[in-house]
């Protein structure tokens, strides 16, 4: 099954807390000097909408795009609960490319791309559909001068670094490198059901070629995830020229 499918162990990742949530979406603020109220903010691969939900809860009006069904329900059941008169969030299933139906162009002033959305393979769409057609996505929507920030596993730490077994929890983790396409393949085995993950790995270099290929310009390259752990994630600041 893939990792985002019903019952993935991702709903339930040890990692993923509220108080990590608000850490990382502080860090963004720093990073980018400020995110001003009521801003417009696209989540691209957001999962079950945590940081979606926290940045409503800011009062920015947000959208979260992800392919998988049941990652969106998660995220709208959590958006249920939402409280606020000032901000908003809504959610779509689908691709990156999706957002220009969705948003007006050049409206954007954030546009977010966490943990390891970025080189994402998934069975029912193209790998460039989580690489160049993601930035395409950002990079038509975000204002000029608006920001994207990218985090994503970098190539020779997640390699060196990789834990090819490890168990979290109830949930069994098994890695392995292909050094030919750049893999990492993750497979989780609950007691229930086997998920798989994979996405490709990328050099610091690659990644600053990608994004000004995209006609978004390199601001701040962080060789750290937003919150660590983990210790194998580069977070980068990009603006649309």
């Amino acid at each position: 099954m893939n990792f985002f499918d019903e019952g993935s162990p991702y709903l339930g990742h040890p990692l993923l807390t509220s108080e990590r949530t608000e850490a990382e979406l502080d860090r963004v603020d720093e990073l980018i000097g400020g995110l001003a109220p009521g801003s417009q903010v696209v989540d691209l691969g957001c999962g079950f909408g945590r940081h979606c939900v926290a940045l409503a809860a800011r009062g920015h009006h947000v959208l979260g795009v992800d392919p998988s069904a049941t990652m969106v329900r998660a995220a709208e059941a959590a958006a249920a609960d939402l409280s606020t008169e000032q901000g908003s969030v809504r959610f779509h299933c689908g691709v990156a490319a999706d957002v220009a139906n969705l948003v007006a162009p050049e409206s954007i002033d954030l546009a977010l791309c966490l943990f390891t959305t970025f080189g994402q393979h998934t069975d029912n769409a193209p790998q460039s559909a989580s690489t160049t057609g993601l930035l395409a996505a950002a990079a038509s929507v975000l204002k000029p001068g608006g920001f994207l920030v990218l985090e994503v596993p970098e190539k020779a730490r997640a390699v060196s670094m990789l834990v090819a077994d490890e168990q979290l929890g109830p949930t069994k983790v098994t890695r392995t490198y292909d050094e030919t396409d750049d893999l990492l393949h993750e497979r989780f085995e609950t007691p229930q059901n086997t998920y798989n993950l994979a996405y490709q790995l990328f050099t610091t270099d690659s990644l600053q070629s990608l994004l000004e290929d995209a006609s978004l310009a390199v601001e701040t390259m962080v060789e750290s995830a937003l919150v660590p752990p983990p210790p194998t994630f580069v977070t980068i600041v990009g603006t649309r020229r």
